[in-house]
């Protein structure tokens, strides 16, 4: 969620910002109604922000000792991690081509919740760039070895153990299908940008014309307003793409 605003600092503007909830054990507690304590929150490479990572490195040992084509085995990893969510978290990447959910990934669990792990989606900054549109990065997300800087074995490791198991591959697909015939359809991803579009446009006119002349990249309401259509080239050819990466898997 965010709530955009103009900001002064001091009585000077310094433009269009968007305010949004930090990712933090008080986000988890306001938004779940958990508690605080037992939480365990990482991102990148498994480093901790809240808690400490030894159900996660449980997790991980159990898949690197046990064969995820094993029904049993992927029932165990069922009551450690909520598939479905880390289902939808990788089609909204995948969708999204960004090369940086390598390191930009936050994950948590809750012991007053269920304790599942769950994958957050932030940071998508290398993400919806019409020329990255027809990037197979399913293929680069699922490949046992390394084959660009955003791919390292680490990385993918817990993706392509579970597409072992033919239940989550079938889960997958039939998910991806949902989602790219329902919110991310061509139709409906671009009636969102014009929605944000409608929303901005005039505040980013006040943006361009007032906020401090000492921050660089100043930018226009032109070059705004071509960012916006990029967005929505990347749009009208994503999902055929996507299909068809899905198919070629």
């Amino acid at each position: 969620k965010n709530e955009p605003c103009h900001l002064f600092i001091n009585s000077e503007y310094w433009g269009v910002y968007n305010i949004r909830e930090k990712i933090n054990k008080f986000y988890f507690e306001n938004n779940y109604g958990i508690s605080k304590s037992g939480i365990d929150i990482l991102h990148g490479h498994g480093s901790v922000e809240e808690g400490d990572d030894k159900e996660y490195k449980h997790l991980l040992n159990y898949i690197k000792r046990n064969d995820m084509k094993s029904s049993v085995s992927f029932q165990h990893v069922d009551s450690l991690m909520d598939i479905r969510n880390y289902i939808n978290f990788w089609i909204y990447q995948l969708y999204f081509s960004n090369s940086d959910v390598r390191g930009n990934i936050r994950w948590w669990r809750s012991d007053s919740l269920d304790g599942k792990f769950r994958w957050i989606v932030y940071d998508t900054d290398l993400g919806f760039s019409p020329s990255r549109a027809n990037r197979n990065f399913l293929a680069d997300f699922t490949s046992s070895y390394q084959t660009k800087w955003y791919n390292a074995k680490w990385a993918t490791f817990l993706l392509r153990n579970l597409f072992k198991n033919k239940s989550f591959e079938k889960d997958f697909v039939n998910q991806a299908c949902y989602l790219l015939s329902s919110s991310l359809s061509t139709s409906h991803v671009l009636t969102v940008i014009d929605k944000f579009y409608n929303t901005y446009e005039d505040e980013m006119k006040i943006h361009f014309l007032n906020r401090r002349a000492f921050q660089r990249n100043q930018g226009s309401i032109e070059s705004w307003r071509k960012h916006v259509e990029n967005l929505r080239e990347f749009a009208r050819a994503k999902t055929a793409y996507f299909y068809s990466h899905i198919k070629n898997q």
